[in-house]
């Protein structure tokens, strides 16, 4: 931290919040890290998107709030048929979107449809992102009357009902979407609490109370979200009053603001890890050895205390420890540098000419390594990377690093013109099906299994645990996943990060949740 900027910071705490932060009743104000790319939940990329968009989406389903149950939504209720096949899904009855347009069954089906079917007329209009990857497994869906929708899977899917909770699996207005496709991604229109007022871009985006929404939730009367990327600047937002809620609060800062009694900080457990990426049809490293080198080389414990100083735990898995499917008996690489300097040289990887650079047929181990400058989940990823890319530089590795502006890094992940990335993962829900088909399921390449990694096993394996009811069973077929996965290392797992928020302290209501999403619909004034 700038010792300057630290001292103000540090003063500011010691007067307090200023008093006008206490007159802005009916309207809260969250910075964030990062401006949304969409607010189309077809196109989101990321949880910064996520927060406005469950504002003003909802899906059939929906995950308990700071829980991992999945619970009804726009959907009421539900019937699953034997072979699992077909969920028939009664709705809500006198829910609206927020053009005025009636919630039916017609609704939902062309809103689960259009970025799954080819014949959909919304279909060509947009690049989907992760929508068709939650959605796919849909075979057909049936009309049976307005409030009753039957949707058909092309196979069993255990962790259908918790897709449908997705971003985006949210349920759009068709008539909304239908009149202006390119537009609606700054214009949305959904059925949530909140209705879109306005975007100003690089600025912020301003939400107005529904006041027809279904739920009886006395939510604020406008919700304002900024974007401040800056770490130091974002916290002086919040300690000068013209934000009344930051996320996520710096590691550097959450000491600082711990100790403020005119700020609260909110933390809960969330489904969350930070990851290499290593691409494993390029280059160096291409070869096991050489990714299990670099897994060695890394000081995780590190980064977890002095880095990110305690707001997270080491990871050696992509799923928390607390999961159903977690499996203990991973392959796990501990800090160990002169095992890593071993695996090198069995790979062919010397000093041969003693420049102090590794070297194999004439070339030098060189790797490219991509990191974003922010974004959703990436707690600090420059001084993460960079310290990870020093300790590689000790091994005699010429380490090329690039910084890239997060939407900007989203796009370029998708060449494969990268040895290593810097990524986290949030799957939205504890069902593991949506970490192991996002990440390692060889369909989902290039994006977002951008590692590119291809094993029939894990493949079948995926399909397992996808299509077998009994949790036990696909516990198992997880299990045995994770061990292929962790032996191979397609990704280097680096911590589990602690949702970490902080309000001025006349804030209560704030419902942060397992999936990173913050809640403001019960925020309250004191």
């Amino acid at each position: 931290m700038n010792l300057r900027v630290g001292a103000l910071i540090l003063a500011m705490c010691l007067i307090g919040l200023s008093s006008t932060a206490l007159a802005q009743l009916g309207r809260i104000t969250i910075a964030m890290e990062a401006e949304p790319n969409s607010l189309d939940p077809g196109t989101y990329n990321g949880v910064n998107a996520e927060r406005v968009i469950r504002r003003i989406f909802e899906g059939l389903t929906a995950i308990e709030p700071g829980g991992t149950d999945v619970i009804p939504a726009l959907a009421e209720s539900w019937e699953i048929s034997e072979d699992g096949l077909n969920y028939t899904f009664h709705l809500r009855p006198g829910v609206s979107f927020h053009d005025g347009t009636p919630l039916t069954a017609e609704a939902v089906a062309f809103s689960l449809e259009r970025t799954i079917k080819e014949e959909h007329p919304l279909y060509a209009t947009a690049t989907w992102g992760y929508a068709p990857v939650w959605l796919g497994g849909i075979a057909d869906t049936e009309v049976i009357d307005d409030h009753t929708l039957r949707v058909t899977l092309k196979q069993p899917d255990a962790s259908f009902l918790a897709k449908l909770s997705l971003p985006g699996s949210l349920i759009i207005s068709p008539a909304a979407a239908s009149e202006d496709p390119q537009g609606f991604a700054r214009n949305p229109v959904g059925t949530g609490p909140f209705v879109f007022d306005r975007w100003e871009p690089g600025s912020n985006i301003v939400l107005k109370r529904f006041e027809d929404h279904w739920a009886d939730l006395d939510q604020p009367a406008e919700v304002v979200y900024r974007w401040i990327a800056e770490d130091q600047s974002r916290v002086a937002a919040l300690l000068s009053g013209e934000a009344d809620l930051i996320v996520p609060v710096p590691a550097d800062f959450a000491p600082l603001l711990r100790s403020n009694p005119a700020v609260t900080v909110l933390q809960h457990p969330g489904i969350h890890v930070w990851y290499l990426g290593l691409n494993t049809e390029r280059g160096p490293t291409a070869d096991t050895n050489v990714r299990k080198a670099l897994a060695h080389a890394v000081d995780r414990a590190q980064i977890t205390d002095h880095i990110l100083n305690g707001t997270a735990i080491i990871a050696d898995s992509p799923l928390v420890p607390d999961s159903w499917a977690y499996e203990e008996n991973v392959s796990r690489y501990d800090y160990d540098p002169v095992r890593a300097r071993e695996l090198l040289a069995e790979a062919g990887w010397t000093d041969s000419d003693g420049d102090g650079f590794l070297d194999k047929d004439g070339e030098v181990l060189t790797l490219s390594f991509w990191m974003p400058a922010s974004g959703s989940g990436m707690q600090k990823p420059v001084e993460m990377s960079t310290f990870i890319a020093d300790e590689w530089r000790k091994l005699g590795i010429r380490v090329e690093t690039q910084v890239l502006e997060w939407g900007t890094y989203l796009q370029s992940l998708r060449s494969g013109e990268f040895h290593v990335f810097a990524n986290s993962f949030m799957p939205e829900t504890v069902d593991p099906d949506i970490t192991f088909s996002f990440l390692y399921a060889s369909s989902s390449i290039p994006s977002p299994n951008r590692m590119r990694f291809s094993n029939a096993r894990v493949d079948e394996l995926i399909e397992l645990g996808r299509t077998t009811v009994d949790q036990a069973a696909r516990a198992e077929f997880y299990r045995e996943a994770l061990r292929i996965i962790t032996d191979q290392v397609p990704t280097i797992f680096i911590d589990h990060d602690i949702q970490t928020v902080a309000t001025r302290a006349g804030i209560e209501g704030i419902q942060l949740h397992t999936t990173y999403d913050v809640g403001v619909e019960t925020a309250r004034a004191r």
